[in-house]
């Protein structure tokens, strides 16, 4: 059966030299990665408080992440934390 997937450039490019190392068709490749994927269980959470919890604590690992490079400076090839008097505009760095 045939089926049109929009995949993003670059996963195409590794799928297809990932096939050329393995001498073999990209279509034998997605069908094993599907088959692999297919055969794993299935992690459900079916409590949607889980699922909230779930998405805050990624949502909170994303925001440190955010404030952490929002509070570096780089140098040079050094990267640099700013303290808060940095944060507040005074010329220490």
């Amino acid at each position: 059966m045939k089926t049109t997937v929009d995949l993003p450039e670059s996963l195409l490019r590794q799928a297809k030299h990932k096939a050329s190392q393995n001498n073999t068709s990209l279509r034998a490749l997605i069908i094993s990665g599907l088959k692999k994927e297919l055969a794993s269980p299935m992690k459900v959470v079916s409590d949607p408080i889980e699922q909230i919890r779930n998405a805050g604590k990624e949502l909170w690992r994303g925001i440190k992440r955010i404030i952490t490079f929002a509070n570096c400076a780089r140098i040079g090839n050094k990267v640099h934390f700013l303290g808060q008097e940095s944060l507040r505009g005074s010329s220490k760095v």
